[in-house]
């Protein structure tokens, strides 16, 4: 059977640790990946600069010379930390990637030493002069960067344009929340605001993890089973979790109860009211215009495939509604798109535009949502949307990324669908079901970003633009 048609098996390891695996003989690498889920809130920069801190080093291997030997003795493998976001949820990520036991001489094994080295930059961390949470030098070397990149912000106008419009729309709400946090967040981070979001994540995140390729499902579910079991007695760090050697690092603390595992709750429906609008000014040549849509989050797979469609319809492409007419038919916009958030239930325009076009983009893109909500689409249209999106489903096959990406998604979806199933429930979508859910988009929130040329009508922020 080919991946197209595939689902993983899922086992519920423990409660809110869940494993999908999909054993793959066509890739020639494993990957593994461990998502550790937390609300997004005032933690989340502490989470972002956690996983930075972490993989320069563990108490086994003390630099990143020598995580990288141990790698390479390890055929290649492959280890980091990373963190991001999905809707309102924070996640700090664990991807293991390394050589498929086929390929290795006889009788080698190495998945769970690979995933024990992973597990033991989480679980035995480098930590700093008499036992403190973590190497100084190495926290201020990493706060360091993370506030370079903050600062970077503004240099990606259209990434610049998004953030502080989502600051402005979702003003109130986790949403507006971003993984690095602002600058003054950075800057009020201390090692031990580290040490106490790494033991939070070790015992109450919900998991997910998810393995495509070559492997032996028994030996990495025995093997995740083992560490899930008993996922709170190495808070400190001082387990030989790496199968090699082990480092004491500190005090061990008591196991953790595993009924405290939450699961983040999805996104609350926020009701829009008049449309507001922004406008912010600084040095810029072409201005941005972002415009929000709210909308109630598809509760089955067929309305989030009628979502998808309509948003695709609408602006998902050059194929798009808005490209064609905005850019194309009236040269408004040098270019034009939009993009939903499901899970939270928003839809956001974006177009590079000149600022003296403010209103006319503004307004054609109100028109054509109201066109889309009278039914007024065509077949044409559809099937093209349709086109632009089972294209991308039929390669996932040749990904092991691409799979375990679409797989979690469908995970956390609640749906758990192959892509062939996806795709054969995309087709039988209808013009009517899409007219539906572009009836369900409000207007929330208009927001331009421009140079000293912007309308004097748009009512300005009195916010300063600032990371």
């Amino acid at each position: 059977m080919s991946p197209s048609q595939t689902l993983p098996d899922h086992l519920e390891l423990a409660p809110e640790v869940h494993l999908l695996t999909l054993p793959e003989p066509r890739f020639k690498r494993v990957l593994l990946q461990v998502h550790f889920e937390r609300p997004l809130d005032a933690d989340t920069p502490a989470r972002s600069l956690l996983a930075q801190v972490l993989q320069q080093g563990s108490a086994a291997y003390p630099s990143r010379r020598a995580l990288a030997r141990r790698q390479e003795e390890l055929f290649g493998a492959g280890v980091g930390l990373d963190s991001g976001r999905v809707a309102e949820s924070s996640m700090l990520s664990l991807t293991c990637g390394c050589v498929g036991e086929r390929f290795l001489p006889q009788g080698e094994k190495i998945l769970a030493d690979v995933l024990g080295l992973g597990r033991e930059l989480l679980e035995a961390p480098l930590r700093g002069a008499g036992g403190s949470a973590c190497d100084a030098d190495v926290f201020a070397r990493e706060q360091a960067q993370m506030l370079r990149q903050i600062d970077a912000r503004s240099d990606d106008r259209s990434a610049y344009a998004f953030y502080q419009f989502v600051r402005q729309m979702c003003a109130d709400e986790p949403f507006a929340r971003f993984t690095l946090g602002t600058r003054a967040e950075a800057l009020a981070l201390q090692p031990d605001d580290l040490e106490r979001v790494r033991t939070d994540l070790l015992a109450r995140a919900a998991v997910q993890v998810v393995a495509v390729g070559p492997f032996d499902r028994g030996a990495l579910r025995a093997q995740l089973q083992e560490w899930f079991a008993n996922s709170g007695a190495n808070l400190g760090g001082g387990a030989d979790c790496s199968n090699n050697r082990g480092g004491d690092s500190g005090g061990g603390a008591p196991p953790a109860d595993p009924s405290r595992r939450e699961v983040v709750a999805r996104p609350q429906p926020v009701t829009p009211g008049a449309l507001r609008e922004f406008h912010q000014q600084m040095s810029i040549d072409q201005a941005r215009l972002l415009l929000g849509f709210r909308f109630p989050a598809p509760q089955d797979a067929c309305a989030m495939e009628a979502m998808v469609l309509a948003n695709a319809v609408y602006g998902g492409g050059l194929h798009g509604r808005l490209f064609q007419v905005v850019r194309e038919q009236r040269s408004l916009a040098y270019g034009i798109s939009s993009s939903p958030y499901l899970v939270k239930g928003l839809m956001v325009v974006s177009a590079g535009i000149d600022a003296a076009a403010h209103a006319g983009v503004r307004d054609e893109v109100l028109h054509q949502a109201g066109e889309m909500a009278a039914g007024r689409i065509e077949e044409q249209e559809l099937a093209m949307a349709k086109a632009s999106i089972l294209n991308g489903l039929r390669g996932l096959g040749d990904s092991a990324g691409s799979l375990a990406r679409f797989h979690l998604r469908e995970f956390r979806l609640g749906f758990q669908r192959s892509p062939e199933q996806r795709a054969a429930q995309i087709d039988a979508v209808e013009l009517d079901q899409v007219a539906a859910a572009a009836s369900t988009w409000q207007a929330d929130c208009s927001y331009l970003l421009s140079g000293d040329d912007g309308p004097a009508s748009a009512a300005t922020s009195s916010e300063e633009v600032s990371a």
